[in-house]
């Protein structure tokens, strides 16, 4: 019996040893970033967030950045998910228009919620958390959270716009469908291109502006070709934050209790406090561009424009059997 306990002894140990290993070992998930590693938004959100999991896990979850949309473009950000090819991706929706119709709404002009990212990210949220037809666009993959941009306005190079007229004829990037109805609405030439490359456009004269929030005066270092920047909140661009089904179906009990605590309600305010703090950051370094404030009264001149293309859009989707009107509804604060 003695000998059989001094058998038993040291294969028990190992038992346990081995099991310790297994309990410890570490999980890696691929993040696909569709911005360079010193983006504003990765040193910002992203980084703090990785570390955040890591330390949560007590280094049992890493997740591993891939950048510069290096594991799919942009364009393919939530297929990457869906497909496994990255475990996790942010990606943006006026990237892919049309494919995520209800999400886009968010993205309309004149929702009367102010300029803050925070409210324009909870807003969305909100309508994502209670409106099943739109969470429903994201059925393919896990949603982690989702999180809109302050309203872009108009950083112009030499051509400053103060007032409706000063935008007849002239050519601005935009980034969505909802932007190319606001050229046609504002009397501007709207043009389709990747942000990147938006310094040398405006540099280069290709453009005489662009919709774009101010924090790209800092992130992309447009402060240098822009002159104006005139504060005329437009369209939120949304993004979201997503992951592979099988990804997450793999992870223990305590590792999605770590994401989901990461993640949803959490991770939105974070989101929208950090666009709010790298736009103040963004118009506070760079005094030498001047802000111009339309009038109250051209305000208001932009904003009867405006008003019909929210309600078209939703009309158009209203058609086609979505609850977009409830949704816009959740959007404006209603």
């Amino acid at each position: 019996m003695k000998g059989f306990a001094r058998i038993c002894f040291p294969v028990f140990a190992l038992v346990v040893m081995l099991a310790g290993v297994a309990h410890a070992a570490v999980v890696e998930l691929s993040l696909n970033l569709i911005t360079p590693p010193g983006h504003l938004r990765n040193v910002h959100l992203f980084h703090p967030w990785i570390k955040q999991v890591e330390e949560k896990s007590g280094g049992t979850l890493k997740i591993v950045p891939h950048y510069s949309a290096s594991l799919a473009p942009v364009n393919q950000a939530y297929e990457c998910v869906v497909t496994g090819v990255a475990d996790i991706s942010e990606g943006n929706v006026y990237a892919m228009p049309g494919v995520f119709p209800l999400s886009e709404v968010i993205m309309l002009p004149d929702l009367g919620i102010g300029t803050k990212s925070q409210t324009y990210s909870a807003n969305n949220w909100k309508a994502f958390k209670t409106v099943p037809a739109m969470a429903n666009e994201w059925k393919d993959a896990k949603m982690l959270w989702m999180h809109t941009a302050p309203p872009t306005f108009l950083l112009m190079g030499s051509k400053p716009v103060r007032r409706i007229e000063d935008l007849r004829g002239l050519k601005l990037r935009i980034s969505s469908s909802t932007s190319r109805r606001i050229g046609e609405q504002l009397g501007f030439a709207p043009v389709a291109m990747p942000i990147s490359e938006i310094y040398q456009a405006v540099e280069k004269g290709v453009v005489d502006g662009v919709m774009t929030a101010t924090e790209q005066l800092v992130s992309r270092r447009m402060s240098e070709v822009v002159k104006t920047v005139t504060m005329l909140p437009l369209v939120a661009d949304s993004f979201f934050v997503s992951m592979n089904w099988d990804s997450w179906n793999k992870l223990s009990a305590e590792h999605k209790a770590v994401l989901e605590s990461l993640s949803g309600d959490y991770a939105v305010e974070w989101s929208g406090k950090m666009w709010d703090d790298i736009n103040e950051m963004a118009e506070k370094a760079h005094p030498e561009v001047e802000y111009i404030t339309p009038t109250p009264e051209e305000m208001k001149r932009f904003w009867e424009a405006l008003a019909p293309i929210k309600f078209e859009y939703a009309d158009e989707l209203e058609k086609k059997g979505l609850p977009a009107r409830q949704v816009l509804n959740v959007m404006m604060g209603k």
